[in-house]
């Protein structure tokens, strides 16, 4: 997880985000700040996702 989305967070604030390789199974984690410099950190459950791709028209 990019530590620069982190800082962007307030106190409360969650991000969500699958983590793992592409073309894999990943895991859905939410992060919370909880404080300043302080997270907490917890995985929903496994998905699959693929990147964003552009049409090659």
């Amino acid at each position: 997880m990019p530590p620069s989305l982190i800082e962007l967070l307030k106190v409360g604030g969650r991000l969500v985000m699958p983590v793992g390789s592409a073309y894999t199974t990943q895991t859905l984690t939410v992060v919370e700040k909880t404080g300043p410099g302080e997270t907490a950190k917890r995985a929903v459950g496994l998905v699959r996702f693929v990147p964003f791709t552009r049409s090659k028209d």
